[in-house]
């Protein structure tokens, strides 16, 4: 099912920011010979990149909801990383885009929730 999202301006700073995460971890994982994991993240890294594009208001079908929630879970775990080295404000950044991106989940959600009836 696609659903239509409005996008804030920080949905999509979000958005653009962690497909340029994931786009380096993708080349540093394939790098070091783990194809299928570089292929995801660069997977995740293109359904943001998709949704970057269309500006404030952009589809988005379940396969792309999933993208965008395995994009989150990732990026907890550079958070978390970021936070054990005490690398605060690279944290408190990668913090506010994981919730930026789980607010576009929460909506979709809610949307096809509603949609499915």
């Amino acid at each position: 099912m696609e659903i239509s999202l409005t996008l804030s301006p920080d949905e999509v700073h979000a958005c653009r920011r962690a497909a340029v995460l994931l786009r380096a971890l993708s080349t540093g994982l394939r790098e070091i010979g783990t194809t299928q994991e570089s292929e995801a993240c660069a997977g995740y890294a293109v359904t943001l990149d998709r949704i970057v594009a269309s500006g404030e208001c952009c589809a988005v079908n379940a396969d792309g909801k999933v993208d965008v929630e395995q994009a989150g879970f990732i990026l907890e775990g550079i958070r978390d990383g970021l936070d054990n080295a005490d690398l605060d404000e690279g944290s408190d950044f990668v913090q506010r885009d994981i919730e930026r991106l789980n607010d576009v989940v929460f909506r979709y959600n809610a949307a096809a929730g509603k949609a499915a009836g």
